[in-house]
């Protein structure tokens, strides 16, 4: 594992990926807070490539939702995206793209004729329909916005995990391809880096990380571009919002936060109830008196709530979204206002879990 705790000097500026491409990782996350141009400098960086080599981009978002409003406007005018290719070298105007689909393509302005396309817009749901079908020209795949709120995740219906690395592997084969997942510090864990069992940096960390061998490399930042945090507007914005919940999430380097939990650390002596296990993201439930404590991880030789067939469980039993009647101990403990948690991660992932199963609304 390889650590690098500072950033070089491009820290106080928009976003520069030159240092985190350098660990030439395949899975590369980049967490930030926002503002920072990382989906911007993407953009500009797939449209270079495809001009200068014919490569092409995958770009994914979690929902269809998501692709039908990123359709409109994926290349803007004033998006920011034409000012770093003229810095490059690429003098481009919104004429030399056309859209089609979930295509969007190269369009000649001098020879008046359309090319191949620099992007394909895709759900992540799409990963079922994509098997099989290998794009050879395809070596780069964003995942833009990975991060959700934390009451987003309830909304989709699969692993989003396992959904990502299908599309990896269907579209790629053998081919090489680096995958880049962007995500602003929405949430403090998400389903993607769980599943990779990779653990969460901590909340005031600025700088880079690789784990497995340097195959997966994470960066983080909690520094809003100073061209940014010094414009007029924004120390506006920052004097009108200090004091509410949501500064610390805009303004710094904060999660989005989760809704109803307390923090508390769990009793010597609490009884085991069960696990619960949502496509990787695991936690048990446990009783002390009359309080009830949710804390990370599960015992595999007790009884597992399960999301998902497994073999993996001594004792297991399947659940659907909305069996909310097999909880009747957290739905007493939210009433009595006596639920804990014993980590906000962990506050997370069950909070995720009890919008499936029914038990929270949102």
């Amino acid at each position: 594992m390889f650590i690098l705790k500072k950033f070089d000097k491009n820290n106080k500026d928009f976003i520069d990926f030159i240092q985190l491409w350098s660990f030439n990782a395949i899975y590369n996350f980049v967490d930030t807070v926002r503002n920072t141009g990382k989906t911007t400098k993407c953009k500009a960086w797939a449209i270079a490539r495809y001009l200068k080599h014919g490569k092409q981009t995958l770009w994914v978002r979690a929902f269809e939702d998501d692709i039908k409003l990123l359709k409109k406007d994926f290349i803007t005018k004033n998006g920011g995206v034409f000012k770093i290719l003229k810095g490059w070298g690429y003098s481009l105007s919104p004429e030399n793209f056309v859209q089609e689909g979930e295509y969007i393509y190269y369009f000649d302005t001098k020879t008046k004729k359309r090319k191949g396309w620099i992007f394909h817009l895709c759900p992540l749901g799409a990963a079922q329909s994509l098997k099989g079908n290998e794009i050879p020209d395809c070596d780069m795949i964003v995942f833009d916005e990975y991060r959700l709120k934390p009451k987003k995740y309830s909304f989709y219906h699969g692993d989003m995990g396992k959904d990502f690395i299908d599309i990896v592997w269907s579209i790629t084969r053998d081919h090489e391809a680096r995958c880049i997942l962007l995500g602003n510090l929405e949430s403090a864990v998400n389903p993607i880096q769980d599943y990779f069992k990779i653990p969460v940096l901590p909340g005031d960390f600025e700088g880079y990380q690789t784990f497995k061998q340097g195959s997966i490399a994470v960066y983080q930042r909690l520094t809003v571009p100073d061209k940014i945090a010094t414009s007029a507007y924004m120390q506006r914005q920052q004097q009108a919002l200090a004091g509410t919940a949501i500064y610390d999430y805009l303004f710094g380097g904060e999660t989005y936060g989760h809704d109803v939990s307390q923090i508390a650390k769990m009793p010597k002596g609490a009884k085991y109830l069960y696990g619960i296990d949502n496509c990787g993201q695991k936690i048990s439930v446990w009783r002390a008196g009359d309080k009830v404590y949710v804390r990370p991880g599960l015992d595999a030789g007790q009884h597992v709530w399960t999301m998902q067939h497994t073999i993996n469980y001594k004792y297991s039993a399947r659940i659907m979204p909305g069996d909310k009647k097999h909880f009747p101990q957290i739905i007493r403990a939210l009433a009595n206002n006596s639920l804990y948690f014993t980590n906000t991660e962990t506050a997370e992932r069950g909070e995720n879990i009890f919008r499936k199963m029914k038990i929270l609304s949102g």
